[in-house]
C-alpha cells in the first residue's frame, strides 16, 4: 500500500483486529477509525503518517488487547486516559516523538505485559 488509509475502513463496526503495518500508508491517521468499537488489535506500525498526537479516539477501545504505533511520527504527550484501555496486554509506541512524564495511569493496566516506550523523548520514571 502507498497510500492513505481508506476512511471506508470505518464502516468495518464489526472489526476485531486490524494491522496495516509496515506499508508506506501516509497522511493523518483519520478519525473515521471511531467507529471500530469493537477492536482487539490495532497495529499501524512503521508508516509513514503525518506527525501528529496518538488518536484520541483509540482511548475508547475498551475491548483493546495490543496497539501498536510504532515509527508513526507520534508527538505530544500519552495521555492519562490510557487508563481507560484495562484490557491492553502491549502497548507499543516506540520510534515516535513522544515527550512529558509517562503518566503513572499505566501502573493500572493490570494486563499489561509488554510496554515499549524506547527511542522516545520521555522523562520520568512510572
Amino acid at each position: 500500500l502507498s497510500s492513505t488509509i481508506p476512511t471506508q475502513l470505518g464502516l468495518l463496526t464489526k472489526l476485531q483486529h486490524l494491522d496495516l503495518s509496515g506499508n508506506s500508508l501516509v497522511g493523518d491517521i483519520p478519525n473515521d477509525l471511531t467507529n471500530l468499537s469493537e477492536l482487539t488489535y490495532l497495529f499501524l506500525a512503521e508508516n509513514e503518517f503525518n506527525e501528529g498526537p496518538i488518536p484520541t479516539f483509540v482511548y475508547t477501545y475498551n475491548n483493546l488487547k495490543e496497539l501498536s504505533l510504532k515509527s508513526t511520527k507520534r508527538t505530544g504527550s500519552i495521555s492519562e486516559l490510557i487508563a481507560t484501555l484495562s484490557d491492553l496486554i502491549l502497548l507499543d509506541l516506540d520510534d515516535n516523538q513522544l515527550t512529558g512524564p509517562i503518566p503513572s495511569e499505566i501502573g493500572t493496566l493490570d494486563n499489561l505485559q509488554f510496554l515499549l516506550l524506547n527511542q522516545n523523548q520521555l522523562s520520568q520514571a512510572v
